[in-house]
């Protein structure tokens, strides 16, 4: 018989994990002292020990060693190949992880701050009010939002917590230098509000969505990265992004401290 300090030198196993593993009955003494808890291992056991740290080595943790214990060697093949197949698995993970570091560190360099804010978000379904026309400038967009917000006073539309503001830019016509502009508030209930304002129900929808901070000028860039992003994805662009401002010119604001969201809508990409 050996005692834990003799073992654990034969072994290369430290005292410390020589009790632990007593402790969750992987390795467990051939005998232990009832009077001084001292702890005995038969020779056999040291090629216990062995499997155990072969193992070890291969990426079996704990748990999954004890589930080993007695198994023929058919089985233990079985559970080493299924082992394998699950280090196989996370191989290619880390693959396409290493990839998309690599591919971001790159975008960084053209695209900024953008590259960490895209997320695959839902849109939930919402109600809306909405005031669509063609304006001259970008700039022209606040006269926009002045007239709705006069119109839903006048309608009695009120404001609610959680109300939420979008723009939308849904072309633009350069020969006649005109941007069709359309912009949306969320309302409640289901009361029609007339000729003034148009009432949509927008389903609900996937989008990419992207926190931007910065001059408006940047959604050319941002559009780049979005498609780009989206390739590797299952989705596909399916819309005109919307638009949501949390820091906006009437914060009275310089424009490089714009906070703007934008949300491309999604569809599943067909497959073939």
């Amino acid at each position: 018989m050996l005692k834990i300090g003799e073992f654990a030198s034969l072994t290369g196993i430290s005292i410390h994990m020589l009790r632990n593993y007593d402790k969750i009955g992987l390795l467990v003494p051939a005998q232990t002292d009832r009077a001084n808890l001292y702890r005995y291992y038969s020779e056999n056991q040291i090629l216990d020990a062995r499997r155990i740290q072969v193992l070890k080595d291969l990426g079996f943790g704990l748990k999954e060693m004890i589930a080993t214990a007695g198994c023929s060697d058919d089985d233990l093949k079985e559970k080493i190949r299924s082992k394998i197949k699950a280090k196989e698995r996370e191989k290619e993970r880390l693959d396409l992880q290493i990839q998309r570091m690599y591919r971001t560190a790159e975008e960084i360099t053209c695209y900024g701050d953008v590259v960490f804010s895209i997320k695959i978000t839902t849109l939930p379904a919402r109600r809306v009010v909405s005031l669509r026309k063609k304006i001259r400038r970008f700039e022209d967009e606040g006269a926009l939002w002045e007239q709705l917000e006069r119109d839903c006073a006048e309608l009695g539309i009120r404001e609610t917590e959680g109300d939420l503001r979008f723009a939308i830019t849904h072309s633009i016509d350069l020969k006649n230098k005109l941007i069709d502009t359309e912009v949306l508030r969320t309302v409640s209930g289901s009361h029609l509000y007339g000729v003034k304002l148009e009432t949509i129900e927008l389903p609900a929808t996937e989008a990419a969505a992207v926190v931007v901070k910065g001059e408006y000028s940047r959604i050319s860039d941002i559009s780049s990265y979005v498609h780009l992003y989206i390739q590797s994805t299952e989705y596909e662009i399916s819309g005109v992004p919307i638009r949501r401002y949390f820091l906006s010119p009437q914060n009275n604001l310089s424009a490089q401290d714009y906070i703007t969201e934008y949300y491309f809508p999604l569809k599943k990409r067909k497959t073939a």
